[in-house]
């Protein structure tokens, strides 16, 4: 277990995939992007790109996502993002000195930037980035707020736990945009094109 002075690489990354997809009208994990992709692949590439060990979070017996290799069920998912994340997170087990939320509509976002931010969690920390004044995901979370977020429930996202504690935040600056820029719906999706896309993730 790391200590506030010493990163570690020990963190474990949840792809947050188990919404219904109701503002996108359809399962927009599924939707197909310039890359070639599904927006579901393109994450789990940064992440596979970034070293990290990781999890697609999803419902259980959900097709889509069971077509990945590290998935982890939730039963709860249609309470809300909060019993979502408190569910994934209890399923970890013991012995990570942390955990990154990366919700799955984020396709711009680069792996060094997920390296960087796993690089810099400290067990009483919570990193979160931020570029050209924006803050945005993946969010990290230290080991000592691991319980805090199995305790979430309901609508109750991780932001009560960056409001609670705000003290402990640190904000991490990257040039990356893909960090805000999010597909929330089909004209968002339709809107994107290869350039946009880092050349290593393409």
């Amino acid at each position: 277990m790391s200590d506030s002075a010493g990163g570690t690489a020990n963190v474990h990354v949840l792809i947050l995939a188990a919404g219904a997809g109701r503002r996108f009208g359809s399962d927009k994990r599924q939707a197909v992007l310039p890359t070639g992709r599904t927006l579901l692949q393109q994450v789990c590439h940064v992440v596979a790109a970034s070293g990290l060990p990781y999890s697609v979070v999803s419902r259980r017996h959900d097709t889509v996502s069971t077509q990945f290799p590290l998935v982890i069920s939730v039963d709860n998912a249609a309470g809300g993002m909060g019993s979502t994340i408190a569910e994934a997170v209890s399923q970890l087990g013991a012995g990570i000195d942390g955990v990154m939320l990366l919700p799955v509509d984020l396709p711009l976002l680069r792996s060094h930037t997920v390296a960087q931010l796993a690089g810099r969690v400290r067990r009483d920390h919570i990193i979160r980035p931020r570029c050209g004044g924006s803050v945005g995901h993946p969010v990290a979370f230290g080991a000592d707020f691991l319980s805090g977020l199995e305790a979430l429930s309901g609508e109750e996202g991780a932001q009560s736990l960056l409001v609670r504690y705000h003290d402990a935040v640190q904000i991490h600056e990257v040039d990356d945009p893909g960090i805000y820029h999010d597909i929330d719906t089909p004209a968002a999706l339709n809107a994107l094109t290869l350039s946009q896309f880092p050349e290593a993730h393409r």
